[in-house]
């Protein structure tokens, strides 16, 4: 099954990252990642799936543009099959600047909470998704809460799940809004959920029903083997959006030499359990803030000494400590290149 995975400006989270690994770890799946350009340039073409995560559904709709938006409606309205997470929910709901796909429209989002809340999900959903009806512990991070729009455009949709209970400390009930959508647009099929259901293992079985449901293949994620003693490799993404780090870090992923591990800032907790960190930003500033600062520079300088590696792009050698262990990224490189160059740092802490 052919699936374009949308990973251009917005998607953005370690939800992007282990949704990239059912893909990527599914050999039923041929995966293709795609950005904003890659949509208005036709990339859709010959695809089931598009898949859109989880992230900022403002910044996804500003990367792919009306035109790319209209693409998607074609791609869908043409007999393609639409799976969102989270933004990629929201990306589908009836309003402006965003792909309209669905009779509903925003109502309120989650203010930037973040939380494990119930979804029940009813006979429809297990029909659909063939998981179990019932109530889910579910990961919730300021996922888009919807309704029915008065005026509903070309799409049609039925609700699969609602929230059932408050949000913590604040008391923000959901309790009754939609969790999770199906519906059809054109000849197409599109299914979305407001939560995250790659976080946990216990709800992983749903994002893989998700796909069953808009495409009717089932697939099976295998989990590749690694090395006994394979290297703990933790990558920065910090000022990394778009479709290079999701493609390193998938690639890493997937070598038996490499555990790989996304991580937002250097602390000692990270440092000590890591044996390389990769801080792939190619902006002077990024990485001056992360390698630069001072407790960091400290911290780091005492990690590369110990035997740690440190794997630094062009613009960060003037912020990393002066040391044989501390290595240039190569312009523009791909997957492979950093996983070579990974593996060849074979001295262990």
């Amino acid at each position: 099954m052919k699936v374009g995975f949308f990973v251009g400006n917005g998607s953005r989270g370690s939800g992007v990252f282990l949704l990239g690994q059912m893909l990527s770890h599914s050999p039923q799946v041929n995966y293709t990642l795609l950005d904003g350009q890659d949509l208005r340039d036709g990339k859709l073409d010959g695809l089931q799936l598009l898949l859109i995560p989880g992230g900022s559904s403002a910044l996804q709709y500003k990367d792919m543009q009306e035109e790319g938006a209209e693409a998607v409606r074609k791609f869908v309205a043409s007999g393609g099959s639409y799976f969102g997470v989270c933004a990629g929910f929201h990306c589908a709901l009836n309003r402006d600047e965003r792909i309209k796909l669905l009779p509903y429209t925003w109502y309120f989002g989650g203010d930037g909470l973040r939380a494990i809340l119930m979804v029940e999900l009813n006979e429809k959903a297990a029909e659909r998704i063939q998981v179990p009806a019932g109530r889910y512990k579910v990961r919730y991070s300021r996922g888009p809460i919807s309704k029915r729009c008065e005026q509903p455009g070309t799409g049609w949709a039925e609700e699969l799940g609602y929230y059932r209970d408050e949000m913590p400390e604040t008391k923000i009930s959901f309790g009754g809004a939609p969790a999770m959508l199906y519906g059809e647009y054109g000849k197409g099929k599109v299914i979305a959920t407001s939560f995250h259901p790659e976080f946990l293992p216990e709800t992983r079985p749903i994002a893989l029903g998700c796909v069953y449901a808009v495409t009717g293949r089932k697939i099976t994620p295998v989990t590749p083997k690694k090395e006994s003693n394979a290297m703990h490799v933790a990558y920065l993404t910090n000022g990394m959006p778009g479709k290079e780090w999701v493609e390193h870090c998938l690639a890493l992923d997937k070598d038996s030499r490499i555990n790989v591990q996304l991580a937002s800032s250097i602390t000692t907790d990270l440092l000590g359990k890591v044996d390389v960190i990769i801080c792939p930003s190619k902006v002077s500033d990024t990485n001056k803030a992360i390698l630069g600062k001072e407790q960091n520079a400290e911290s780091l300088k005492e990690f590369v000494e110990k035997g740690g590696r440190l794997l630094v792009t062009k613009a960060g050698l003037p912020f990393a400590p002066k040391h044989d262990n501390v290595r240039e990224i190569p312009v523009n490189a791909d997957g492979k290149t950093l996983c070579d160059l990974v593996g060849n740092t074979s001295t262990h802490k």
